[in-house]
């Protein structure tokens, strides 16, 4: 997926939209916003812990990247979710990067100036499935706030999630994983396609 100013690119290259290719996703998306204390939207939401499987499962297809993001580091540090939306032509789904079921389901069409195109890409929906190339987090306090980080102290791209205290936490990386795997693994959460009958998303046995 691309994205230019003022464009939109959602689509896969046309020679390459055949069922014999699969969508390869580093997958590092956040499945929380957890903060301290217990006045944050996530605990006010009635949320206990981080480690909660339904908590983390309930920003798999939902939460930032989904129903909402931030739109400056002031507004993450305050919490103000600003909503995904499309008031161009009514598909948010262009905009969310965890909305896979949307994207994999539909006909894709450029934006060029910001313009949806009349003609749709050669993307055919539910033609190949995704795999994970790459899944998890950090093992390191609230890791699934930022998956996409690691701690290393010898190297100039390390950093800590946002709102993590820096201390080591298995358990987070472990949960992570278990809660991403048994989503995904429920059929109401990974629908089968109807041009090669297997699941969208490729769940390892």
């Amino acid at each position: 997926m691309g994205v230019k100013i003022g464009r939109r690119y959602p689509a896969l290259r046309g020679q390459n939209c055949t069922p014999k290719h699969i969508i390869g996703i580093d997958n590092y998306m956040p499945l929380s916003d957890w903060r301290d204390g217990f006045d944050h939207a996530d605990a006010l939401e009635g949320w206990s812990a981080i480690h909660d499987r339904g908590y983390l499962q309930a920003n798999i297809a939902g939460g930032e990247g989904f129903d909402w993001f931030y739109a400056s580091a002031a507004d993450r540090s305050a919490q103000v979710r600003t909503p995904i939306t499309d008031g161009v032509s009514g598909k948010p789904w262009v905009f969310r990067y965890k909305d896979l079921r949307a994207w994999w389901s539909n006909t894709h069409f450029n934006r060029p100036a910001g313009v949806e195109s009349g003609t749709p890409t050669a993307w055919v929906p539910q033609s190949r499935p995704v795999w994970f190339t790459e899944l998890g987090c950090p093992a390191i306090d609230r890791g699934t706030n930022q998956p996409n980080v690691f701690f290393d102290p010898k190297s100039s791209e390390s950093f800590t999630p946002y709102f993590s205290r820096g201390w080591r936490d298995d358990a987070i990386q472990r949960a992570y994983l278990e809660a991403s795997y048994v989503w995904w693994g429920e059929a109401a959460n990974n629908p089968t396609s109807s041009v090669y009958g297997g699941r969208m998303v490729h769940v390892p046995e």
